[in-house]
């Protein structure tokens, strides 16, 4: 499955599949859900059977936690390439779950383009950075 993603930090998010908008979130966290093929305000009760926050997911597992502080200074990182771009990839500390994961960070922005762990992998495709959206994109009808 191929999703479009826009994110502006910190809470707005839009999902597009390839029918139209799935899913958007504003600043306020209103949600709105496509059901049926519409596109409806919800208030909790309903989530996506995807979750592609879950690449965002190295901002929660350490939340109180400076990345740079996660690994030795003098850790080396792997060069790699994610969907043409040169990245650096880390073996990052257990999480909370005891689980091991691996995170790909960008080498021009430092976005983490890839997490990786025993259930599966997330990643972002045609990372495109400095675009203004307006906050009107991440509200529903």
């Amino acid at each position: 499955m191929r999703l479009e993603f826009w994110f502006k930090p910190r809470t707005c998010i839009r999902l597009e599949d390839e029918q139209g908008v799935l899913f958007l979130q504003n600043r306020q966290k209103q949600t709105w859900f496509r059901t049926d093929g519409v596109l409806e305000r919800r208030n909790g009760g309903y989530s996506l059977d995807i979750h592609i926050e879950q690449l965002l997911q190295i901002h929660r597992t350490w939340p109180y936690t400076p990345f740079a502080d996660l690994r030795p200074p003098d850790t080396t990182g792997r060069e790699v390439e994610v969907d043409g771009r040169r990245a650096w990839e880390f073996a990052m500390p257990p999480d909370w779950a005891g689980r091991d994961a691996t995170v790909a960070f960008d080498a021009e922005t430092g976005i983490p383009l890839r997490w990786a762990d025993r259930t599966g992998s997330h990643e972002i495709s045609a990372l495109e950075t400095g675009i203004d959206v307006d906050d009107g994109f991440f509200s529903g009808p």
